[in-house]
């Protein structure tokens, strides 16, 4: 009887000390995220402007462009409550497109070797606006392998870091020629 009672009262303090635990909160920490729609250079102070104003809960430590990553430290249960990895990632997505009207999204961060990777030039017509530039990388960035895509207004060329193992050079073509997009030789 006496051991049944210290097993029970040990099982209640252990109850109680989880319980506390889960109740405290955590401490921000630091999160590296894919972005999507850092596609040219003036998207970085974009980028940084909307969180001052709109997600002021969210700290941007470094953007990294040439790998279309950022690095974010924030409180994930305080900001987005508790959750799985992927769902804090997709209610992050969810906020961050809903305030830009998807020209901002965030993903998990591609894991892929640096040495699996390579750069893609795609010289394009036409690239006379953000807006263009935009569409343009979005259509890339959309095909699997791509884990950065960027166009260059002052260039006209579309630069798509990709894995070399899954990405298919033709077919990104294809589906830019399908959106009218006009490529011009290299």
């Amino acid at each position: 009887m006496l051991r049944m009672l210290i097993l029970l009262v040990a099982g209640c303090l252990l109850c109680h000390a989880v319980a506390k635990a889960a109740d405290e909160p955590t401490a921000p920490a630091e999160y590296t995220h894919r972005v999507y729609g850092l596609f040219a250079a003036p998207r970085e102070n974009d980028l940084r402007e909307l969180f001052k104003k709109e997600i002021p809960e969210i700290e941007i430590v470094s953007i990294d462009m040439p790998n279309g990553e950022a690095t974010f430290k924030y409180d994930e249960q305080k900001v987005f409550g508790k959750g799985t990895k992927e769902q804090i990632i997709q209610r992050f997505d969810m906020k961050l497109g809903g305030l830009t009207r998807q020209a901002f999204r965030i993903q998990a961060r591609d894991e892929t070797p640096a040495d699996k990777l390579q750069a893609v030039e795609i010289p394009v017509v036409g690239l006379d606006c953000p807006a263009c530039c935009y569409a343009v990388a979005q259509i890339v960035f959309q095909k699997p392998g791509v884990k950065q895509a960027r166009a260059n207004l002052k260039d006209g060329i579309l630069t798509a870091l990709v894995d070399k193992e899954k990405f298919n050079r033709t077919e990104a073509e294809e589906a830019l020629k399908q959106q009218g997009v006009l490529l011009r030789a290299p």
